[in-house]
């Protein structure tokens, strides 16, 4: 098929099927459930969008990851997650350079801006755990070059990371004492 899934989508469902306009299959996004994506298969697709880019542009090669970048965005922005994370990969694949002295690959100044967008597709697409490792790295760094739109995803998205967790425990903690006041009714009624 056309498009970025390019018959790639395994485990997604595909690009094209109309009842599952974002590719995400059969996905159950039980509250607090995370699932790992396959990065393996996510960096293929990004190395043929990347390679694409690069032969149809029509501008110079050193181009290709601002409008990967974009493109990424603009998916973001159209809840086309699957597609905004392949193309910050690609933009990744584009600007690796040699790892830096935490042995993780330095992306210069598209670090920031790609890992956000893989935080906030992760965590859309259901990879609860890498979206909190991301966030993990980016706290602490320089996120002066985000858009406006990347700072507020990453805060909004932070933000859910953080409240979730919080949340599923006052539910869990206000079913077992709706449990343990039903018991002791039924104890004190005779039941």
């Amino acid at each position: 098929g056309g498009g970025l899934g390019g018959g790639l989508g395994g485990g997604f469902g595909g690009l094209d099927d109309p009842y599952d306009p974002y590719g995400l299959g059969d996905f159950d996004d039980g509250l607090g459930a995370s699932r790992s994506l396959d990065y393996a298969e996510l960096r293929t697709e990004a190395w043929r969008l990347f390679c694409s880019r690069l032969v149809s542009a029509s501008s110079r090669a050193s181009a290709a990851p601002r409008c990967l970048l974009l493109e990424a965005e603009v998916h973001m922005v159209t809840s086309r997650y699957r597609q905004a994370l392949v193309a910050a990969l690609a933009v990744q694949i584009a600007t690796a350079d040699e790892h830096d002295s935490s042995g993780k690959w330095a992306f210069g100044e598209w670090t920031a801006p790609t890992m956000v967008i893989e935080m906030v597709c992760n965590y859309q697409l259901g990879d609860r755990d890498r979206a909190v490792e991301l966030r993990n790295h980016l706290q602490p760094m320089d996120r002066g070059a985000l858009s406006q739109h990347l700072a507020k995803r990453f805060e909004g998205t932070s933000e859910v990371l953080e409240l979730v967790p919080q949340f599923l425990n006052f539910l869990q903690s206000a079913e077992q004492q709706e449990l343990a006041d039903a018991r002791d009714g039924a104890s004190a009624s005779g039941w």
